[in-house]
């Protein structure tokens, strides 16, 4: 069941752009792994899920429906040269303002990933639940820029949160 979900997140994520390597693993065996990562290039990773929920809403005129709320996280992220000029800066007047270059340089690279593949990734999973995901649904996306690179120094991530709901029909009754 998540196995499947997440074969189908990854498919989709997988189309979106070909300048992004696609991954699903725990997040100690990412670190290792975006060293592979060409620099410049992007990483689309899904952190290995590691929980949810099961509820059953007992709706007597509707019948009964089983929910799975499957919480994930995917990080989006750019492995960028533009950022090693900025690399070791200390506290003097000129590195002050290489700071607010570099602080600008970073969201530009975050409205660069957002462009190329959180908004259209969104978009794919909304064209999904009407196909392959038919049954799924997504109430909020939650979006973070993480201020500490994860696995590398010249790492800019947007990382997108979300709860995918599934509801199917129970095969018992319960009274």
């Amino acid at each position: 069941m998540t196995g499947q979900l997440i074969k189908k997140l990854g498919d989709i994520l997988q189309s979106l752009h070909a300048d992004y390597y696609y991954e699903y693993d725990e997040a100690s065996a990412m670190n290792v792994k975006a060293d592979a990562v060409e620099n410049s290039a992007g990483l689309i990773f899904i952190e290995e899920v590691r929980g949810g929920r099961y509820r059953i809403p007992q709706n007597r005129t509707q019948g009964f429906f089983r929910q799975k709320e499957t919480r994930l996280s995917i990080y989006f992220c750019r492995f960028s040269k533009e950022l090693e000029p900025f690399a070791g800066l200390g506290n003097t007047p000129l590195s002050v303002q290489a700071q607010h270059t570099l602080t600008m340089t970073r969201q530009a690279i975050r409205d660069r990933i957002e462009e190329e593949v959180v908004v259209p990734f969104m978009e794919a999973i909304d064209t999904a639940m009407r196909g392959d995901l038919r049954g799924y649904s997504v109430g909020d996306y939650t979006f973070t820029y993480p201020h500490l690179s994860r696995f590398d120094s010249n790492e800019v991530a947007v990382v997108l949160d979300f709860t995918l709901l599934q509801q199917t029909p129970c095969t018992t009754t319960f009274r």
